[in-house]
């Protein structure tokens, strides 16, 4: 049965070569375990692209003469799906053996990756009217504000977006990162994964800057994981837990740079690029806004000059993947701090003046101005 699928793919492609650019989007060479139909599958590839003939002749020369070619061709019962839907049906055999293999080593981020590809093979095309798309948003209340009022002017957060706080070692981003987490619990119920902070350091911070009783009413929707192990297999079983059993429409994640995956890289870079984009996917697939705390590089006047967007540490899509970037700027000794929105997809960059209140341990609002 799997060598017919392969045999039934190669088939179609030469009886129907106005879809051939159509399956090798599904398919490459990799897919197929007969040599033979490995060979001319690469071979149709290859004429495609020069614009060439396709028909079983001119296969059969540019494969080099095969003393047995008969396999390929096939019956009239072999053409009535066309080549996209065997190669489909192709793709998904493989699919389902990665799922397999990966499950007997444990590889569950592989697990997931391969689900995901599984879904979305042959999934239909959703065309959204504008009317429609208005409506389904206003439905949602995607909006989720953050508490402070001069930010809320213009980064208007909403689920599935990815917003970077990004800001200098001892600043007191993560600290900001949670007092906005603990604004929006007022309103929704909202989930903190720490590995910067274990569970009782967050609520001990918390309780220095919001009363008992504020905390006593927020108490069922902020939720808190500290994990001893931070990937990304950890962040989507908490977020699992959070968000489906809880209902949890904001996740924060501190931080970034604190994650590292199990599978090799070859460098930091490309690392740090795949764990920001799997974060992206995850706040689409969990239909939720994500805050991630994010440390800046290193330079000869780091503590003085302000952060740029090409400061991000260690990849530059952080920058590319994210849909909100703000730094949180504030020299030594000094109360007043700006939270600079470097980048903001959906509004206006600028500068919101923050004030850092020792006693509390938190920042306060002050005021927006445009840049």
């Amino acid at each position: 049965m799997e060598m017919q699928i392969e045999k039934n793919v190669i088939w179609n492609m030469i009886i129907h070569p106005d879809c051939i650019n159509a399956t090798l989007e599904i398919i490459s060479e990799k897919d197929f375990m007969h040599p033979l139909y490995k060979h001319a599958f690469s071979t149709i590839a290859k004429l495609k692209k020069e614009n060439r003939i396709i028909d079983l002749p001119t296969l059969y020369l540019e494969m080099g003469r095969p003393e047995v070619i008969s396999p390929i061709i096939g019956s009239d019962d072999d053409t009535l799906f066309g080549p996209v839907h065997y190669a489909e049906i192709l793709r998904q055999r493989n699919i389902e053996n990665d799922i397999s293999e990966a499950a007997k080593e444990r590889e569950y981020e592989l697990i997931q990756d391969r689900i995901k590809e599984l879904r979305g093979l042959g999934a239909p095309i959703n065309l959204g009217k504008i009317t429609e798309i208005i409506e389904k948003g206003e439905k949602r209340n995607e909006v989720v504000s953050t508490g402070y009022r001069d930010l809320d002017t213009v980064v208007k957060l909403e689920r599935t977006d990815l917003m970077v706080l990004a800001g200098r070692p001892g600043v007191g981003k993560s600290l900001l990162g949670c007092s906005i987490l603990a604004n929006m619990a007022m309103q929704n119920v909202v989930g903190v994964i720490s590995f910067e902070m274990s569970e009782i350091k967050i609520v001990r911070r918390l309780s220095y800057g919001y009363p008992m009783n504020y905390l006593n009413e927020i108490n069922d929707n902020f939720l808190i994981s500290s994990p001893s192990v931070f990937n990304l297999r950890e962040v989507r079983k908490t977020m699992n837990e959070m968000i489906l059993k809880r209902g949890a429409k904001v996740v924060l994640v501190d931080y970034l740079q604190l994650m590292s995956e199990t599978k090799e890289f070859r460098s930091r870079h490309l690392e740090v690029s795949y764990i920001i984009r799997s974060l992206k996917e995850l706040a689409k697939e969990f239909q939720v806004a994500m805050v991630v705390i994010s440390s800046l590089a290193r330079g000869e006047k780091s503590g003085e000059s302000k952060p740029i967007l090409s400061d991000l540490k260690e990849s530059g899509d952080i920058e590319y993947t994210s849909d909100v970037v703000c730094f949180l700027y504030r020299q030594k000794q000094e109360l007043d701090a700006d939270l600079i929105i470097a980048k903001n997809r959906n509004g206006k960059n600028g500068l919101v003046r923050l004030i850092w209140i020792p006693e509390k341990i938190m920042y306060g609002s002050h005021e927006w101005r445009e840049e």
